[in-house]
């Protein structure tokens, strides 16, 4: 997988600063979503070259397709 772009990973740390101030999520949950994310990121700079935070609910769904197969 190709490393993850640093425009990507600023909003990802952003979501998980305010998904845990939000929620008090465990560390653990932390770090799953950080994984899932950055997976993400770079899946999709890989196939489109669009950043995460352009990302369609439809590159969602193609993303958990191709997990899934």
């Amino acid at each position: 997988m190709p490393p993850l772009d640093p425009a990507d990973a600023a909003p990802i740390e952003a979501f998980l600063d305010a998904a845990w101030a939000s929620q008090v999520l465990a560390k653990a949950t932390l770090t799953s979503y950080r994984s899932d994310l950055q997976g993400l990121a770079r899946w999709l700079r890989a196939g489109s070259r669009m950043p995460l935070p352009q990302a369609r609910p439809q590159d969602l769904f193609d993303h958990l397709a191709m997990r899934a197969e």
